[in-house]
């Protein structure tokens, strides 16, 4: 295959109305689990708004993740890494991995496979992204392939709305989640520092 070609599931022209007027924030989904008692929650459940389709920050054992529904025409890809292009002027590298076994639906000769990947997530790379203008992401696998790259119309909104259903609901979680993530200065990959960090 000469290239990686990747999509993010997309509301149909049929529910559009529907789409547009629901918002991403909404009171996550917690339960406690059974044996241990601790809480783990779900932020972004039944979300179907075009910048949140697909996408779920998922919180337990103190770790955020986001949780990505990916769409490949062609063979799956083993993912390695979710890159963000902020504002046009930072380039992050968050370390992700896939997350489900990929399924395959073919219609004739053309087969797409859907399947999630989980991304760490940290309080630092969350306020980066959600204070984002512009921002523009795309998957790379563990040969340096990268995906096609995906424009998010509004920006950061999608994650400063996670940001602050999880401030309201754990902020905790803010503080002790970490995430393997770098930034690109000049040529090379370095350990990400927030912009606000002296």
């Amino acid at each position: 295959m000469s290239g990686i070609v990747v999509s993010v599931l997309q509301c149909s022209l049929l529910m559009g109305l529907l789409c547009a007027a629901t918002p991403l924030s909404a009171k996550p989904k917690c339960e406690a689990d059974t044996f241990t008692g601790k809480k783990s929650c779900v932020y972004g459940i039944g979300t179907i708004g075009l910048a949140g389709v697909g996408n779920q920050i998922i919180t337990a054992d103190g770790q955020m993740r986001l949780q990505r529904m990916m769409q490949v025409f062609g063979d799956p890809v083993d993912v390695d890494s979710l890159l963000f292009r902020v504002d046009d002027r930072r380039t992050l590298r968050v370390n992700a991995s896939n997350n489900s076994r990929p399924q395959v639906n073919c219609s004739g000769r053309v087969c797409t496979w859907s399947w999630t990947i989980m991304i760490p997530m940290s309080r630092d790379v969350l306020e980066e992204l959600a204070g984002a203008q512009s921002l523009i992401m795309a998957v790379q696998d563990k040969d340096g392939r990268r995906g096609d790259e995906m424009a998010m119309k509004k920006g950061g909104k999608m994650f400063r709305e996670f940001l602050e259903d999880i401030q309201a609901n754990e902020p905790e979680v803010l503080q002790s989640s970490k995430a393997d993530a770098f930034v690109l200065v000049g040529t090379e990959f370095q350990p990400f520092t927030s912009r606000s960090t002296p």
